[in-house]
């Protein structure tokens, strides 16, 4: 490795230092916060009377689960920290705790879409799915599909592979499987986990636009319509900031076939590099759905303001108790 080659990967080594850190004290404990007030405002009264609080709640669990796993990659990554990512426990579980609760956010807006759906169009049929406990069951059935999914994440097994650079030569642990089990279970889970819900997701929300632009002058379905667009919206930006980690779960399956691509590290520099932008593009929409939903839906801007309302009175009259005695 020459030393114009050197410096670029030592360039990009830092920038991605730079961007791990920053995510993992920014964007990683905040995301957390906000999802943690937005459980807060769902169980509140006014969502509780419908299912819509049992999806919502449940996907921002998710997203904290979500940003928890991609703080403990950022952690194995950042060089500062003593914390070995690919041991033989670290590829089985780590892979697939991060697949199923990155594959549980597409599965969960699918479901939340179809019951906005069915609320909107069908509010008189389908009444098994307006039963809480059983829209409980449903979850519980598709986090149970979600596992049997990537359960083949546990036969990947850690190797160790020698790097040679201009100045040292460095031994690292690597994840690998065999090509057909890796290939095989990237398939199953893009095209089960990913795509096809997503599919799914995008014709329910043309059956809602196409719903919204025939009722346009039936007021009372418009104003019901008010929340689907705001759903379709959402859901566009979510495809938008989840297809960068689609693209790397393609790139890991191939490093996970063939490990013999680590040896170059100008390459594995643009993939860590790839890998941070992915992760993070992903954590903004699990991060700040808050500010859209704060923004554009109603129910919950009032909702938001009332619970802060009555936190800085309950504040206040500690303080006076105190104060008094």
């Amino acid at each position: 490795m020459n030393s114009s080659i050197q410096n670029t990967f030592e360039r990009r080594n830092q920038i991605n230092q730079t961007l791990l850190i920053v995510a993992l004290y920014s964007i990683i404990p905040i995301g957390i916060i906000f999802n943690i007030t937005q459980i807060l405002v769902y169980l509140r009264r006014k969502f509780t009377e419908t299912t819509m609080s049992v999806y919502c709640t449940t996907i921002s669990i998710n997203n904290i689960l979500v940003l928890i796993a991609t703080g403990v990659r950022f952690t194995a990554t950042i060089k500062i920290y003593d914390f070995e990512e690919n041991t033989n426990i670290g590829c089985k579980l780590i892979p697939f705790f991060v697949r199923v609760v990155f594959c549980a956010c597409t599965w969960l807006n699918l479901l939340f879409t179809l019951d906005r759906l069915v609320f909107i169009l069908y509010s008189k049929r389908f009444k098994y799915f307006r039963n809480k406990i059983n829209v409980i069951k449903l979850i519980i059935c598709m986090y149970a599909f979600l596992l049997l999914l990537n359960s083949p994440s546990f036969f990947i097994d850690s190797s160790v592979i020698e790097i040679k650079s201009l100045n040292k030569t460095e031994f690292i642990s690597v994840c690998t499987a065999s090509p057909e089990l890796s290939i095989s279970r990237e398939v199953v889970a893009q095209l089960f986990g990913i795509f096809m819900p997503f599919i799914l997701i995008f014709i329910s929300n043309f059956v809602l636009i196409r719903k919204v632009i025939k009722s346009k002058k039936k007021v009372t379905i418009v104003k019901d319509m008010h929340f689907g667009i705001i759903l379709v919206i959402s859901n566009i930006f979510f495809l938008i900031t989840f297809l960068p980690f689609s693209g790397l779960l393609m790139i890991i399956m191939v490093i996970t076939v063939n490990p013999t691509i680590t040896l170059n590290p100008d390459l594995m520099s643009i993939v860590a590099l790839y890998q941070t932008n992915a992760f993070i593009i992903a954590c903004y929409n699990y991060t700040f759905g808050l500010f859209v939903q704060i923004c554009f839906n109603k129910l919950f801007r009032q909702e938001i303001f009332k619970m802060f309302i009555e936190l800085n009175g309950f504040v206040n009259k500690n303080r006076l108790k105190t104060s008094s005695t």
